[in-house]
């Protein structure tokens, strides 16, 4: 975890705020923002947890945005999001659906578990059952 996280500190200063477009069923969103993450498991990176109440199971993507923010409040959020304590937060907002598309002015590049594919634009779409697990009991 210690390589992902240097990674993440270094990734902080080139981090700027980004206008995005959140669009859930009829909902429209638009909030500047630093950091999405949509996720199905609770970690990432050799254990970050931004999305502490996923489950794989429940047919539900977990949404966490980490909202502008001063500078000076950077590490002191992202030393609770790397712990997964980040939730009660006024910096993040953190929400469950089954679909949801975002939109930024520019062409972003897409980040899916640590690889570049693709550019928002982009909608997410759970389909439930769609791959089968083997689950140790």
């Amino acid at each position: 975890m210690l390589p992902y996280l240097l990674g993440v500190i270094q990734t902080l200063f080139c981090l700027r705020v980004l206008p995005m477009t959140i669009r859930i069923g009829e909902t429209v969103q638009h909030l500047d923002g630093i950091v999405l993450v949509v996720g199905n498991g609770r970690y990432f990176g050799g254990g970050m947890k931004p999305t502490p109440h996923a489950d794989p199971f429940d047919g539900k993507f977990d949404v966490c945005i980490a909202k502008k923010m001063p500078l000076y409040r950077y590490i002191p959020v992202l030393s609770r999001f790397v712990k997964g304590q980040h939730l009660d937060l006024p910096e993040m907002l953190y929400f469950q659906v089954d679909e949801l598309t975002v939109e930024t002015p520019s062409d972003e590049f897409l980040d899916l578990d640590g690889e570049v594919c693709g550019s928002v634009p982009v909608t997410f779409r759970l389909l439930p059952g769609a791959i089968s697990l083997l689950v140790r009991s």
